[in-house]
């Protein structure tokens, strides 16, 4: 199988997703945004993954390749193919299934738990809460037909699954020791604000990322490959 993984800034790489495709002997294909890479034709998409980045789902006149990498996330989603989106890809996804994409009234940046909203056998082998990264200040409605996995004190709709073969989480399971470093260093101007869910950068540095979230991934990713 190949991956097709969309990276929107140097500093948000695949992380655990890459060590995911190597472990199964995936083929990866990354496509570069911030270098203005060609996006693939849906057809020669099996697995399309969509990772965050610091810009807004609306911001097209800033960006002018987000028209185009919505049109083949819809594309792919309408086509049956698999979707697996983080962060701004997860709003992505919930805006092309035609969900409302706003300011939550809280930005979540840090280490914040999450806990399951549904108890499904496609989250059976994640436990009931679990502590993730957060750096977002934009959430979405539900899309319509989807199931929210998870939630947090601040954002109800933290995850989702679409007609089985699409997954949206707003949250960073995907980080390595290397991309928590990346993503704090590049993202300073954000951990100067006040917020009562913003911690310091010390606090997010400190914090050792819990085993139990590699082993939730994979577990995902396995179980999306196999529906």
């Amino acid at each position: 199988m190949k991956v097709h993984i969309i990276q929107h800034v140097p500093y948000e790489s695949p992380g655990l997703i890459e060590d995911w495709c190597c472990q199964h002997n995936y083929a990866i294909e990354i496509i570069k945004q911030y270098e203005s890479q060609s996006i693939p034709r849906v057809e020669d998409v099996e697995f399309l993954v969509v990772m965050g980045g610091p810009m807004n789902i609306y911001e097209d006149n800033r960006y002018p390749w987000l028209p185009k990498e919505k049109e083949l996330i819809s594309d792919c989603i309408q086509q049956g193919k698999k979707v697996f989106g983080v962060c701004l890809g997860a709003q992505l996804i919930a805006d092309t299934l035609g969900s409302k994409i706003y300011q939550n009234k809280e930005k979540e940046i840090g280490w914040f738990p999450i806990q399951k909203s549904a108890d499904l056998n496609f989250t059976a082998h994640i436990p009931q809460e679990l502590m993730v990264l957060h750096w977002h200040g934009d959430t979405f409605t539900l899309p319509e037909k989807s199931t929210r996995l998870f939630e947090s004190e601040v954002c109800e709709n933290q995850g989702f699954i679409y007609d089985k073969h699409v997954v949206g989480l707003q949250f960073h399971v995907e980080m390595t020791e290397e991309n928590l470093k990346e993503i704090v260093k590049h993202s300073q101007a954000e951990l100067q604000e006040e917020g009562d869910y913003i911690q310091t950068e010390q606090e997010i540095m400190k914090f050792t990322i819990p085993k139990e979230n590699k082993t939730f991934l994979f577990g995902l990713l396995d179980k999306m490959v196999r529906i």
